[in-house]
């Protein structure tokens, strides 16, 4: 997995709270 991925999934949840 690329870590761009990861990120990106990061701040879709620190924008969820």
């Amino acid at each position: 997995m690329s870590r761009s991925y990861l990120l990106f999934v990061l701040l879709r949840s620190v924008q969820e709270i």
